[in-house]
């Protein structure tokens, strides 16, 4: 088994959820496409992997948010994420 942790992928998950327009505003350097994440995550299992962070900007993003202090990776997120809760 292994988990897989993609960031930004291009689906059709943002439109079901409502947050199409959120991440239309997102620089498509961030994304990565479906097959792109799947290639990596079968190769990844193949050689044994338990975890797998598909894309280069992701893998740096995953070691900063392990070795930076908690305070200040709970602060950033809290910040990131707040423009994609929805209102009820």
């Amino acid at each position: 088994m292994t988990a897989i942790c993609p960031g930004f992928t291009l689906t059709d998950f943002a439109r079901a959820n409502g947050t199409q327009d959120l991440m239309d505003q997102t620089p498509r350097r961030f994304f990565q496409t479906a097959a792109e994440v799947v290639e990596t995550a079968i190769a990844a299992n193949l050689r044994g992997k338990v975890v797998v962070v598909p894309g280069w900007h992701n893998q740096i993003a995953a070691l900063l948010l392990h070795y930076l202090p908690q305070p200040l990776v709970r602060a950033v997120i809290l910040k990131a994420s707040a423009k994609y809760r929805l209102e009820p």
